[in-house]
């Protein structure tokens, strides 16, 4: 087993770190390049093998970024950090096991956290036509779908319970298999996030002893996507920085 190793960083115990960005079409030269620089060489060779121009932005734009933030918190060069799959598919640290990180994106838009404990996050694009009643009736309560009906933005209020379901799972590795499982409370709040952005909603997990230590926090980073992050602690504070893709 490789043994951890120390980790430069100044993150709080309880500090999740969000970083945001958007894809920008590349230029096939700068693709390689960035590819080069940045991708594992497993990273490289999925990259090549796609054919969508949009797909191939977005993949390398939110592994770019992740790698380049996790470089400055382990001392590492970006495409040397060793990312593993668990078994349920989740990726992690192995040679940091103390540092977690998920990403989540709506079309061009991309999101990472990053925290000293297990966290998820969910990304989605509130704009988008989907059938919210359809998707309400199949995988949330009966007290979640009242709390929505009840709401003074049923969009907002949908979008804000599935991303916080979303986040929580993902922490978890689960994915959506385990949303009928999942039950929510999401409280309006203003006071946990930074002062730009600020927090929507801060969920507390009610009626699912498996998720009991899980809390969230749900934001908005533009005016079209609703996001959440999620941390297997019982509170915690969250940094959103936007990601500057002129950096790469």
């Amino acid at each position: 087993m490789t043994s951890s190793k120390a980790l430069h960083s100044n993150m709080q115990k309880h500090l999740a770190e969000i970083w945001v960005t958007d894809a920008k079409p590349f230029s096939a030269e700068k693709r390689e390049r960035l590819a080069s620089r940045y991708l594992s060489d497993e990273e490289q060779k999925r990259l090549a093998k796609m054919t969508h121009p949009q797909t191939a932005d977005v993949f390398l734009c939110a592994r770019a970024m992740t790698r380049k933030v996790l470089a400055q918190k382990t001392a590492q060069k970006p495409d040397e950090i060793n990312i593993a799959l668990a078994e349920n598919g989740k990726p992690y640290l192995p040679d940091f096991p103390e540092l977690h990180f998920n990403i989540s994106h709506a079309q061009r838009k991309i999101a990472l956290a990053v925290a000293p404990v297990p966290t998820g996050i969910d990304l989605e694009n509130s704009a988008r036509n989907i059938e919210k009643s359809l998707i309400i009736k199949k995988y949330f309560t009966e007290a979640e779908r009242k709390s929505i009906d009840d709401s003074g933005d049923t969009t907002e209020a949908f979008f804000s319970t599935w991303t916080a379901k979303e986040a929580i799972l993902k922490g978890t590795g689960e994915g959506l298999g385990g949303l009928n499982s999942l039950e929510l409370s999401l409280t309006p709040t203003e006071h946990t996030g930074n002062e730009t952005y600020g927090c929507k909603f801060a969920s507390t997990v009610i009626n699912s002893p498996n998720y009991a230590a899980w809390t969230s926090r749900t934001f908005m980073p533009s005016d079209t996507h609703i996001a959440t992050v999620a941390l297997k602690a019982p509170d915690f504070l969250f940094e959103l920085n936007l990601f500057n893709t002129d950096s790469l």
